[in-house]
C-alpha cells in the first residue's frame, strides 16, 4: 500500500507516514496515543534481527514490542470486540456484516503478512510477534485473520514459536 492510496482510518487509527511522505507505514490510535509500524516492514526477520534494531541508530529506534494488552486495545479501539489470549487461543469474532467490514479492512493499516491469493494462505492476516517471550527461545504471536464469513483475533494461533524469520509473520512494534 506506500504511497498507493490516500490513508485509511478505522475506529481511532489513522493510517500515517514512518520514513517518507506517502508510504503510510504507521498506524496511529488516537485514543492510547499509540503508533503500530505496519507489520509487513519486519517480515522476514527474526526476533534477534529485530531486537538489534530497536535501540538507539537503528532501523526500529524509538519502537518496542507489543504486549497482547495493547493488541486486544487496539483491535477494540478499531471497532473489533472479542480477542483471544495465549490461553484461550484464537477466538472467532462477531460475524455481522458492519464488523466483517472492519476485520476485512484492519489488514490494510496494519499490514498484510499472508495474503490469500498466495498459495500457501488461506485467509487475509495480519500476524506479529509480540511482547516478552513466553519463555527462553518461545514467542507468542498476534494474529488478525479475515475469513469470507468472520474473523478471528488473538494472541497466539497455536503454541509459541522460536522467533525466527517467516515470510508470513512480522512483529508488531510500537511506540508512544
Amino acid at each position: 500500500r506506500p504511497g498507493s492510496m490516500p490513508p485509511l482510518a478505522i475506529g481511532t487509527l489513522t493510517e500515517t507516514d514512518w520514513q517518507i511522505p506517502g508510504d503510510n507505514q504507521i498506524a496511529r490510535d488516537a485514543l492510547t496515543g499509540l503508533e503500530w509500524l505496519n507489520v509487513n516492514v519486519t517480515s522476514n526477520m527474526s526476533v534477534t534481527d529485530v531486537t538489534a534494531e530497536l535501540g538507539p541508530g537503528g532501523l526500529f529506534e524509538g519502537f518496542r514490542y507489543a504486549t497482547a494488552s495493547e493488541v486486544e486495545q487496539m483491535f477494540a479501539n478499531a471497532g473489533l470486540s472479542g480477542y483471544g489470549t495465549a490461553a484461550t487461543g484464537l477466538i472467532q469474532g462477531n460475524t455481522d456484516a458492519t464488523t466483517r467490514s472492519i476485520a476485512a479492512s484492519l489488514p490494510g493499516i496494519l499490514g498484510l503478512t499472508c495474503i490469500s491469493d498466495l498459495p500457501s494462505c488461506t485467509y487475509n492476516t495480519s500476524a506479529g510477534y509480540i511482547g516478552a517471550p513466553s519463555s527462553v527461545g518461545s514467542y507468542y504471536r498476534a494474529i488478525l485473520t479475515v475469513a469470507p464469513l468472520g474473523w478471528g483475533a488473538g494472541s497466539t494461533s497455536g503454541p509459541p514459536t522460536d522467533g525466527s524469520a517467516q515470510s508470513y509473520l512480522g512483529s508488531m512494534l510500537v511506540r508512544p
